[in-house]
């Protein structure tokens, strides 16, 4: 595999993006876009990390900093057009201080073999506080394919 790179974006209030990229040799590119909070109660999605190329099993992903006090209302994953899983399921975990928002096995986000998107998987912990860690885990992918340009995005409000 050739050098790839975490690629940070911060999306200041005047919309124009700052980008950071963070080269790590022999790992796939992630993305993590980060938005600035807006007032309490605005719903919003933080798509907190993305995977460029096959996706892999993998846990501690992308660190993600809490920059406010929040509200989880669900979380949901996508891959690009006709990158599909095949064979099996996308399972993903979201954890928070390194303990899962999703005790309950099922509830886990998935994207079914032969599709796209995830359905909205809503978490049993749904409240994060400004300062905790959230990383996501990869924890099954496609048998026959893995699938590829992966997307987690997690559903809230700034509370």
């Amino acid at each position: 595999m050739s050098d790839c790179a975490v690629e940070i974006v911060l999306t200041p209030c005047d919309d124009t993006p700052v980008v950071e990229v963070i080269p790590f040799p022999n790992e796939p590119t992630i993305t993590i876009l980060t938005p600035i909070p807006g007032p309490a109660g605005i719903s919003f999605i933080l798509p907190i990390f993305s995977w460029s190329g096959e996706l892999e099993v993998a846990t501690g992903l992308a660190p993600f900093l809490v920059p406010w006090d929040m509200d989880i209302d669900a979380v949901v994953m996508a891959v690009g057009f006709g990158q599909e899983p095949l064979g099996d399921d996308i399972i993903a975990d979201v954890n928070l201080d390194n303990v899962t928002i999703f005790p309950t096995i099922a509830n886990r986000p998935r994207i079914l073999a032969g599709q796209q998107i995830s359905t909205f998987a809503i978490p049993d912990v749904t409240f994060a506080a400004q300062g905790q860690l959230i990383t996501p885990d990869i924890v099954q992918i496609g048998s026959i394919f893995p699938g590829a340009e992966f997307t987690l995005e997690i559903i809230g409000s700034r509370a």
